[in-house]
């Protein structure tokens, strides 16, 4: 009789036998990986070879539509600059005395179109048609820098015109007008820097900008209606005009009494103080229409975009 293996001869022979089987399978594994990375080489070779080889000029029918591609975006750019920049001001004065007597003589206009005004009229002191240009109104007031004539002038045109939009739509006061200060700070007799809106570059184009813009701050005080036709008008402006921002504050009652209404209509509707009455029934009380239209604070922030002008870039 032939022996019997031991134990331990079949346990090695076994795992052995396992070591092996789980060798080549690895083995068989990383033979595919490495199949199938160096097809993936082999593909990138060939596309790198064919992008070497390729020619790198454009066909001729490329680049004649490139051409025309290019054309084509120029007259569209053209077209835009035109229509943006229609309406718009083109100021070339560049001499300070010329400013000088502009900026006087937009004052008095101005002045006196609020004179004409039958609402405004009473308030005419309250209004200082300064605007911004302060210092150019105090005695031994230095001229402007040349470099900033063009642009102060335009922020001056653009002031002018900004008021005349206003007082056509018989607002109640014109308080304040804010442009930005261009020309740095400066500090006036009675206290400190009045000038809130510090902007060098304001109305600049820079570099190859397509367009720049000045910011205004117009504090006024103004009817429901009146309002709106302000922001209709600003709208349909022939300068390029966005209100970016519209605060208000209403300074009297929603609900009036009748008899409060038609005292007030009699006299001057914007001048008189209505009052609220007490216990009023269904008949006695008004809560719309433009008797009711009590004066509002009203604070409008307006930019007003200058386009570049002339070929495209």
């Amino acid at each position: 009789m032939k022996p019997k293996p031991s134990l331990w001869f079949v346990v090695g022979t076994a795992v052995a036998v396992v070591l092996i089987a789980g060798a080549a399978l690895l083995l068989v594994s990383s033979t595919r990986s490495a199949k199938k990375v160096r097809q993936q080489l082999e593909q990138r070779r060939l596309e790198l070879t064919t992008l070497y080889r390729a020619n790198p000029f454009p066909s001729a029918e490329n680049a004649q539509q490139e051409n025309e591609n290019t054309d084509e975006l120029t007259k569209w750019y053209k077209t835009l600059v035109a229509s943006a920049s229609k309406g718009q001001l083109n100021v070339d004065e560049r001499r300070p005395t010329a400013f000088m007597s502009q900026v006087g003589k937009v004052r008095q206009d101005l002045a006196t179109g609020v004179g004409s005004n039958m609402v405004a009229r009473a308030r005419k002191d309250d209004v200082d048609f300064a605007f911004g240009f302060d210092r150019y109104f105090l005695p031994n007031s230095p001229l402007p820098p040349p470099e900033h004539v063009a642009r102060l002038m335009e922020q001056l045109l653009i002031v002018e015109s900004l008021c005349q939009a206003l007082f056509a739509e018989n607002i109640i006061v014109l308080r304040a007008l804010h442009r930005e200060i261009l020309e740095g700070a400066v500090t006036l007799q009675g206290g400190g820097p009045r000038e809130p809106l510090i902007n060098p570059d304001a109305g600049l184009l820079k570099g190859e900008a397509l367009f720049a813009k000045f910011h205004f701050r117009l504090e006024i005080d103004a009817t429901e209606s009146a309002l709106l036709g302000v922001l209709n008008r600003l709208a349909r402006h022939d300068l390029f005009v966005v209100v970016t921002q519209v605060q208000m504050k209403k300074t009297g009652p929603d609900i009036l009494s009748v008899e409060s209404a038609e005292r007030a209509a009699a006299q001057d509707p914007l001048a008189v103080e209505l009052l609220p009455s007490e216990s009023l029934s269904r008949d006695q009380r008004l809560v719309c229409g433009l008797p009711v239209e009590n004066p509002m604070q009203v604070v409008l922030d307006v930019d007003v975009y200058r386009f570049r002008t002339g070929e495209s870039p």
